[in-house]
This record gives C-alpha cells, structure tokens and sequence, in this order.
C-alpha cells in the first residue's frame, strides 16, 4: 500500500511519459490512495485546489507549498491526526478558522496567500508549535494575550490587522519568534513585563508599556 508520495521537480518534470507533470499542470488532490501518510507535492507550480474533507483520513504531513492552487482551505475538513501542514506561496483565499485545527496540529505554514478575515489566535491548540502567515490579508483585532503553551514561533507579518493596540499576555517558555513586524500598533501593552528580556519580539513603530 502506498504511505508516502513525494513528487518535487528534481523527481518528475525530467521523466518521460504520459503520467508526467508539467509546470503549471493539473494535480487532483482527491485522487491521492487512501492510504497515504505523508504527501509532498510542493514547488511544482500545479494548478487545482484542495478539498480538505476528502484527503485521505490518515494524512499525518502535507506539503504543497509554492504552487498555484486556488480557492477556500477548509480547517474543518482535515484528517484527524495530521500535524504538519505546508500550504505557504499559493493562492488560497477567504477566512482560516485556525480555531478548528485538529488537536495535533504541530506546525502550519501558510504565508504568501490571501487568506482573510480575523484571527482567533486565543483558539489555537495547546499542541502546535510553529503558525506561519505572513503575507496574507488577515484583518481585525490582533491579540497575542492567550498564547499555546507549545509555540515557538508565530509568523503574523505583513497583513491588515486593524487593531489600535496590541496585548501581549503570559509567553510559553519555549517561544523563540513572534514577528508582526509589518503592522503599526498604536501602542503595545505588556503588563506582565514579558517582552523586557524578550528580543525576538519585532515590531515596528510602536509603543511598548
């Protein structure tokens, strides 16, 4: 039974034949074997989109970054047990219900999208540790007050959060990154004192109390 596909340039667009894909081709996500735990189709600049619900139920690792696949990414509909999700430099749109991830979700890269809407980063799982979405058209408040207690590098930069203040809460102990280096917060408010000793914490323009 078939557990892993990888299917990056260096591998296909050198081979001959009839099942070979063409920069820019067609790649149906759908017709993946049931059975697949790990899938990498990333940089092969393929059109489509992904229909979340019917991925196989198995899927632990998903890589299709640097693509061209368009349309709505559905939270909701991901297999149960998936951890790893690369989606990042395509062209999704509509909102992300990031609240909805599974509960072992570990690491989602989405950047360089053009995902909308707002962000519910307080519903995040406890479980995941890396959230990359940069370059995006993510709008509303911003709060960073209730953070996972497993994240070690949120990715925000270079969206439209609306929000005139930015509340920073308790940091998990293994935070390293928390870049929103691109927005403008009227002020930063930070009543524990977290970001003190904190220099990964970029920002810029911006008021720290």
């Amino acid at each position: 039974k078939v557990t892993h596909i990888y299917w990056r340039p260096d591998s296909m667009f050198e081979s001959e034949g009839e099942d070979t894909l063409q920069p820019g081709g067609s790649l149906c996500m759908e017709a993946l074997p049931p059975t697949c735990v790990n899938v990498d189709v990333g940089c092969l600049e393929a059109a489509g989109s992904i229909t979340t619900a019917k991925l196989p139920r198995g899927l632990e690792q998903l890589h299709a970054d640097s693509n061209k696949f368009i349309g709505s990414f559905d939270i909701t509909g991901l297999p149960p047990n998936i951890s790893v999700i690369d989606i990042g430099e395509n062209s999704f749109d509509g909102e992300l219900l990031i609240s909805a991830f599974p509960a072992s979700m570990k690491n989602f890269h989405g950047s360089f999208n053009r995902f909308s809407g707002p962000l519910d980063i307080a519903g995040l799982p406890d479980t995941i540790c890396h959230l990359e979405l940069e370059s995006n058209k993510f709008s509303g408040p911003l709060s960073l007050e209730v953070l996972p207690s497993a994240l070690e590098a949120i990715v925000l930069c270079d969206n439209c959060f609306d929000t005139e203040k930015l509340v920073v809460g308790k940091l998990p102990p293994n935070l390293y990154k928390v870049d929103v280096s691109a927005e403008t917060f009227g002020r930063i408010e930070d009543p524990e004192g977290n970001l003190v000793d904190y220099v990964c914490m970029y920002v810029c323009n911006d008021i720290i109390d």
